[in-house]
């Protein structure tokens, strides 16, 4: 068991154990959706913006896309911009899933 006086000595430890595994084996970001993503199916819809940081899919009359991620993530954030039909788009149902594989 730890006495008191090495109570301090083993908290620097854990914490600069910490700090190694948070910065040497958790994903990079800055890494491209093509190193951290793969697609699933529909990959004719999916574009890649120039830098890497946007993925871009498309819907057409017969199929859509999906990918997912190669890594596990607690959490993340997702912009979706839709657009709609010209006219009147009343009625229209949008969708967009995402999926815990």
């Amino acid at each position: 068991m730890a006495s008191f006086s090495s109570t301090p000595k083993l908290v620097s430890i854990c914490g600069a154990l910490l700090v190694f595994f948070s910065l040497f084996l958790s994903p990079s970001f800055a890494d491209t959706f093509d190193k951290t993503t793969e697609m699933i199916w529909g990959s004719d819809n999916a574009k890649q913006s120039d830098d890497g940081t946007q993925l871009s899919l498309s819907l057409d009359t017969r199929s859509g896309s999906a990918f997912k991620s190669k890594d596990a993530y607690l959490f993340g954030r997702i912009d979706i911009q839709l657009k709609l039909v010209e006219g009147n788009s009343a009625g229209t149902v949008s969708t967009f899933y995402v999926v815990h594989i």
